[in-house]
């Protein structure tokens, strides 16, 4: 894999992480993860029908079990239907960091087929797969995976200087963005006086990006 999940210490790391992580798939999260009891939830979140006139809530559970290596079971996970109208959400949504196994997925389904509910599995694999082909995810996993960012980042190709304003007395930041052609996503190092040129010329083409700020006057 390209995204080391070890790089996250505890489930509750985890839980914020996945908190983040659904916020820039674009959903809205309503209850934010917390530390001791949580009901039978760490998450809700909501999403926009396809007719955009009311919202998904979906009840977000988040297992941790990268640094173990063991598949989330019957034992540690469930679809709780009682849950699921105490929350008022119309569907169930794992976010695991290692696999899960059959007899998991085949209770899950059981659930939902009986109380037409869905549901959804995200695994370390599929939140790769998201995370690396957007840049919108890029600032996010270097926040949560260091490591995992500098060799994706080192491979892909960066960087180098956007401009000869671009000094140590000014504010400097990281800006992701997508190959139109190679469909790749690399990293510039963008000062202060060229990240709104960058921003706009992004806007105006429609063009997928994300950036963060990495040096700020105080530290100069």
């Amino acid at each position: 894999m390209l995204i080391d999940f070890k790089e996250i210490i505890d489930d509750h790391a985890f839980e914020y992480f996945a908190k983040l992580f659904l916020e820039v798939c674009g959903l809205k999260v309503e209850v934010t993860p917390a530390k001791g009891p949580d009901g039978g939830r760490d998450i809700i979140c909501s999403e926009m029908t396809s007719f955009g006139q009311a919202s998904y809530r979906w009840l977000v559970s988040c297992k941790h079990f990268a640094h173990s290596g063991r598949a989330v079971g019957q034992n540690d996970d469930q679809a709780n239907h009682n849950k699921l109208i105490e929350h008022q959400c119309h569907g169930f949504m794992f976010i695991y960091s290692s696999a899960f196994t059959e007899s998991l997925r085949t209770s899950v389904v059981k659930v939902c087929e009986t109380n037409k509910a869905n549901h959804k599995f995200l695994t370390p694999w599929d939140i790769e797969n998201i995370i690396v082909q957007s840049p919108r995810f890029y600032p996010l996993l270097n926040q949560f995976f260091p490591n995992s960012h500098s060799l994706l980042i080192n491979t892909i190709e960066n960087q180098g200087s956007c401009c000869s304003q671009d000094t140590p007395d000014i504010p400097g930041y990281i800006f992701y963005r997508k190959d139109s052609d190679t469909h790749r996503v690399s990293a510039v190092n963008v000062c202060g006086y060229c990240i709104e040129s960058y921003i706009e010329h992004f806007d105006s083409n429609n063009l997928d990006y994300s950036f963060y700020q990495i040096r700020d006057l105080e530290e100069c």
